[in-house]
């Protein structure tokens, strides 16, 4: 780990609680300081962690209306009021994440990244434990 991250990574660490390996901390990290901008609201970076299973990608952080959206249940309350009709005011934000703690830069590694983004952006295409983000995409796509 570069000494001059690290203790940015212990504090984040110590201010969220978190205990993994310096690998998982440093995702957390990099998803914080992606997705803050977007944020209206406190988040926390773990709801857009996509976990291990994930090739190419490390997090993925849907912002509608300035909200980090992490389950697909009353998403549709920011699309449609309570009478059906559409809100016609949205703003939605998609960011990817990609977190490496190695010392050099794999072009294989960004080919990953990349591809995985089209292939979210696409056809809704990634690890079925992550199927939440599947009906985010898709949801979002009909509007």
């Amino acid at each position: 780990m570069n000494s001059v991250i690290k203790p940015f990574l212990d504090e984040h660490a110590t201010r969220f609680e978190l205990n993994p390996d310096d690998s998982q901390k440093f995702e957390h990290l990099v998803n914080y300081i992606a997705l803050r901008e977007y944020s209206s609201k406190t988040f926390d970076p773990a709801e857009a962690s996509l976990g291990k299973g994930e090739v190419g990608l490390d997090g993925i952080g849907i912002f509608v209306n300035g909200i980090l959206v992490s389950d697909s249940h009353g998403i549709e309350s920011f699309f449609v009021d309570e009478n059906g009709n559409k809100h016609v005011d949205i703003s939605v934000s998609i960011i990817f994440t990609q977190a490496k703690t190695s010392e050099k830069f794999e072009l294989n590694e960004l080919s990953h990244f990349c591809t995985s983004v089209l292939d979210f952006i696409g056809d809704g295409k990634i690890n079925e434990t992550n199927e939440r983000y599947i009906e985010f995409q898709k949801y979002i796509n009909i509007f």
